[in-house]
């Protein structure tokens, strides 16, 4: 079994604005960074897909959004699967991705609802943002279960509740 982790923020501003930009100009170097973690395996098409030719974000470019986001012109969303929860929790909390979630107050609304998940799926899968969006918004009304858990209160791939912080 693989480690399925799915995102889902809103910005404080557009994508496009200058309230976003050093957020945006941060987004190859954080999934460099994820290509090259330890653990890693997949993980969805680059933000930059969101955009239209002319460089303007398009209305709509996640084919799944959470119900409880209003704007989803603000929401930013990521899609990865990794080997195992100690990888998955490495990259998140060390590194290169630990220096952008320091900055998430300058970029993102202050979370009220659930805004990751993780979930295991066999070797092979290939999640979808439905998949993502349907697991958030299922951690965010029952909290974690063996089916949609977080790092904090994580479950092995056979449903067993394990040690906090990912660490198997």
């Amino acid at each position: 079994m693989h480690i399925c982790l799915f995102t889902s923020s809103v910005l404080l501003g557009p994508l496009a604005s200058k309230q976003s930009k050093p957020f945006v100009q941060a987004i190859p170097e954080t999934y460099a960074a994820a290509e090259q973690a330890a653990g890693f395996v997949w993980r969805a098409p680059p933000t930059e897909t969101i955009f239209d030719e002319a460089g303007k974000p398009k209305r709509g470019a996640y084919l799944a959004i959470p119900s409880f986001y209003e704007d989803p012109d603000r929401v930013v969303q990521t899609l990865s699967v990794w080997s195992d929860l100690p990888s998955a929790w490495n990259y998140v909390y060390r590194g290169t991705h630990l220096s952008a979630l320091k900055q998430r107050a300058e970029w993102m609304e202050k979370p009220v609802r659930a805004q990751y998940v993780l979930w295991w799926a066999p070797i092979g899968a290939i999640p979808t943002d439905s998949d993502g969006v349907q697991r958030l918004e299922l951690l965010d009304q029952t909290g974690p279960t063996p089916e949609a858990f977080t790092f904090r209160k994580a479950f092995s791939s056979s449903g067993e509740p394990i040690a906090s912080r990912g660490q198997a």
